[in-house]
């Protein structure tokens, strides 16, 4: 749970951390009330969130959602909100620095977040999109665009309930 000095009180039932990921040595989450505010515990403690741990994702009370989805590769952590991506760069918090990687463009689940080989693959208003070393990507606009971007092939409604998996054995990310 995140009382009102943003602590972090543990695992029990009724904590309201609702989007949770690891990211170099250390947890990240964001709770239920302060929807924009990504708290982090210290390094290699886990358990460990301290007053002032904490960072606002721009731009702050943009939505009801707020940070809808983390996307943790190997040297940037992904910060996604439903119509804006943001990745986190470098090694501790006196040297993090957020930076803009797309705009009109975020995620709306955070279980439709893949990471495979470096590369996040999520769900969007429009379609999927992979973001990797070689940048920020639509993978569906060229051949199915119209399948996201109309109710003719999905019920964009349920976007928000989606979710992936990587198959391994036919190399694809699936989404459900």
């Amino acid at each position: 749970r995140i009382d009102p000095d943003r602590r972090f009180h543990g695992a029990t039932p009724g904590d309201d951390a609702r989007l949770i990921t690891v990211w170099k040595n250390r947890v990240f989450l964001c709770g239920m009330e302060d929807v924009d505010l990504v708290h982090f515990s210290e390094d290699g403690n886990f358990y460990q969130f301290l007053d002032g741990n904490d960072f606002p994702v721009k731009p702050i009370n943009q939505n009801a959602e707020g940070v809808t989805a983390f996307a943790a590769r190997r040297d940037e952590l992904g910060l996604l909100k439903t119509n804006v991506a943001w990745k986190l760069v470098g090694s501790s918090p006196d040297n993090w620095n957020q930076l803009q990687i797309a705009e009109q463009i975020g995620a709306l689940s955070q279980d439709s977040v893949v990471i495979v080989r470096d590369v996040a693959f999520w769900l969007g208003r429009d379609g999927v999109y992979s973001w990797g070393p070689e940048g920020f990507v639509s993978i569906t606009r060229e051949r199915v665009n119209p399948w996201f971007t109309t109710d003719d092939t999905f019920n964009r409604a349920a976007f928000a309930a989606s979710f992936a998996v990587y198959n391994p054995l036919l190399d694809t990310y699936d989404l459900f």
